[in-house]
């Protein structure tokens, strides 16, 4: 995320767009016991030697990975 320098002197409006960015920005974040849920997205994953590696399930509930660059 990137925010606009702060105002020289404090603004009440200019806060409260900080604070709503920050809001908004926040509930894109996974927060620590979620369970997370991707829907048409893949998960992708590195290994330890740095290649990705694309997770997938099908309608069996089989897991399969597909290499990604």
């Amino acid at each position: 995320m990137i925010l606009p320098k702060a105002f020289p002197k404090y603004d009440a409006v200019n806060e409260q767009e900080t604070r709503e960015a920050l809001q908004q920005a926040d509930t894109k974040n996974v927060k620590k016991g979620d369970t997370i849920y991707l829907r048409r997205n893949e998960l992708v994953v590195s290994a330890p030697d740095g290649s990705l590696w694309a997770l997938k399930v099908d309608n069996a509930g089989v897991v399969t990975t597909e290499a990604r660059s």
